[in-house]
């Protein structure tokens, strides 16, 4: 995510409370080796679906998982 780079990834529920399929990332099945490989393809062949996917994962990386985002994050569930 902070390389904003695009991202496979296993559709699996704790990933999905990280990246948002079409959005974020691709989501594929874990045991699908065709899902991977299309998915994968694509990437290759859709550069403007690559680099949309890579910027609004690092955007997401920048607003929330960054140091200083969980450290205000944390802070902000303290005040009361």
């Amino acid at each position: 995510m902070s390389c904003g780079k695009a991202i496979l990834a296993s559709d699996i529920p704790t990933i999905r409370e990280v990246l948002k399929h079409q959005h974020s990332c691709i989501f594929c099945k874990s045991d699908d080796i065709n899902d991977w490989v299309n998915s994968l393809l694509l990437l290759y062949k859709d550069e403007t679906k690559r680099k949309m996917l890579g910027a609004n994962a690092r955007k997401v990386f920048m607003k929330k998982y960054t140091w200083n985002a969980r450290a205000k994050n944390i802070l902000k569930s303290l005040a009361i």
